[in-house]
């Protein structure tokens, strides 16, 4: 991504990957169209030939007509002057709230100009990798302030940095597995000065108003505890140089990982709201990997499982009991069968990227509530991901 940023690459067209993976998000946020896990493009094309490269629907065409491209920036335009979204329903009138998830203030501008006015989930790592894990603490001002003014509401993931972000500041070559090394909060408490730096500029950017920040992987009640301290000691250093830090942020826990569901009632306790990150929840639960090159196991990090069903509904009455706010955010979303399983379920908040969130509006609108409560628990009571895709409507494939 670092070099993509500084050579002024057009678009990125990769064989291997997810469209979920940390590299084609921030990549996305930064304005950069990329298509990811395009099986035999490079023998497909060669240096002379042109590309055009579609983000959003996933397609990619070799040596385009000019009509076609003209067609294309026709209807990016069309996208940009779309009516605004009003509130999301299902079929019965029940509301969905559906919020953004964006990494960068252009992807906060999307959202906003689409009327969607809450940002369920900003990903923060972006000028983080644009500066090789050096930014300067008023550029993160300047750059968080954008996002946080353009919405009613933002909830703040801290960095979810891994190895696979290429940082030797935080990395050392060869350290190991990125999803299961080291990551999340375990990579913001081992780099104090970071986060530190971090708390100090959201604080800033907050302007003295109410800010919600999230915690990544976390995995017990003493990873918030730690960051809360952290965030005493940002608020406590800005108040003595005369900012405004009256509001004492509000702390969410991200479930991500096997142990936080375990502990979900104790983590809870120690939170004000919960986000979950549906894939790596996947992936985690089911021992698997979406950016596998073997097809069985890279099913079983995509398709819905009783395991991560139950799990789901046991975090959704959890936090219904301590009338906790629980949003799901994630490129699962973006599969037919997931949103209704997860509203069956009890979820009633997702966050999406931009460019899905106008088609997920439209499709809410015929969801049947009853056939969402129906079919959700009987997956959940199922004993394997093909007995569930057997009981999945037509509709939703």
């Amino acid at each position: 991504l670092t070099e993509a940023l500084e050579q002024g690459v057009a678009a990125i067209l990769a064989e291997a990957g997810t469209m979920g993976s940390h590299g084609t998000i921030l990549t996305r946020a930064a304005g950069i169209p990329a298509l990811i896990g395009v099986a035999g493009i490079r023998e497909a094309v060669d240096g002379a030939q042109s590309l055009l490269v579609d983000g959003e629907s996933g397609q990619v065409w070799v040596d385009p007509k000019p009509e076609l491209v003209s067609s294309s920036l026709g209807r990016v335009a069309e996208q940009q002057a779309a009516e605004a979204l009003g509130p999301a329903r299902l079929a019965d009138g029940t509301e969905v709230k559906l919020s953004s998830a964006v990494a960068s203030p252009a992807e906060a501008r999307r959202a906003a100009n689409s009327g969607v006015t809450q940002i369920g989930l900003y990903r923060t790592e972006l000028p983080l990798i644009q500066r090789q894990g050096r930014p300067r603490e008023d550029s993160l001002v300047q750059f968080h302030t954008k996002v946080l003014r353009s919405a009613e509401s933002v909830q703040v993931r801290l960095p979810d940095l891994d190895a696979s972000t290429g940082l030797t500041r935080f990395f050392a070559p060869g350290v190991g597995d990125a999803k299961l090394g080291p990551r999340g909060v375990r990579v913001l408490l081992a780099h104090p000065d970071m986060l530190g730096l971090q708390l100090r500029a959201l604080l800033r950017a907050s302007e003295g108003g109410p800010l919600r920040l999230a915690v990544p992987a976390v995995v017990d009640p003493l990873d918030l505890s730690r960051v809360r301290e952290a965030v005493d000691n940002a608020r406590e250093e800005l108040r003595l140089e005369g900012a405004d830090v009256s509001h004492n942020p509000a702390l969410g826990v991200v479930f991500e990982t096997p142990a936080s569901a375990l502990l979900a009632r104790e983590l809870m306790a120690e939170s004000d709201f919960s986000l979950l990150g549906l894939d790596a929840f996947c992936e985690h639960l089911a021992g698997s990997d979406a950016d596998s090159r073997d097809p069985v196991v890279r099913t079983l990090a995509t398709r819905p499982h009783p395991a991560v069903l139950r799990a789901v509904r046991k975090l959704v009455q959890l936090a219904e009991g301590r009338d906790q706010s629980l949003t799901v955010y994630g490129e699962r979303l973006a599969d037919d069968a997931w949103i209704p399983l997860l509203i069956g379920l009890g979820v009633r908040r997702f966050a999406l990227r931009p460019g899905i969130l106008r088609e997920v509006h439209g499709r809410l609108g015929g969801i049947d509530l009853e056939l969402c409560e129906s079919t959700a628990e009987r997956a959940a009571r199922a004993r394997s991901a093909e007995e569930i895709a057997a009981l999945i409507p037509g509709a939703w494939r």
